[in-house]
């Protein structure tokens, strides 16, 4: 346990830093929307294009907050569980 939250404290142990991006979806869903990205900027006159480089990175804050509470919920709700495994009454069927 003091290994990790050594890590944790340090900034060696961080979830958004450790996608893996070689996975099949990961790799296709980046292909989908970088030819999605490419249509819209060829069809945009050259002054909107930005535009496009704005709405991007909007929704990639978005995102990443979205992404910020799950990961903190899905922490909730693990420590919940642990709590409720070492505190609950034990129950044999």
């Amino acid at each position: 346990m003091q290994k990790i939250l050594k890590a944790i404290y340090d900034g060696e142990l961080r979830i958004a830093e450790s996608r893996d991006a070689s996975t099949p979806e990961y790799r296709s869903a980046m292909t989908r929307f970088t030819h999605v990205q490419e249509k819209i900027m060829d069809a945009l006159p050259r002054e909107q294009r930005g535009l496009v480089e704005e709405l991007s990175m909007a929704s990639a804050d978005v995102n990443g907050i979205v992404c910020q509470q799950d990961f903190e919920r899905g922490y909730q709700l693990g420590a919940l569980l642990m709590l409720a495994a070492f505190t609950g009454p034990l129950e044999l069927g």
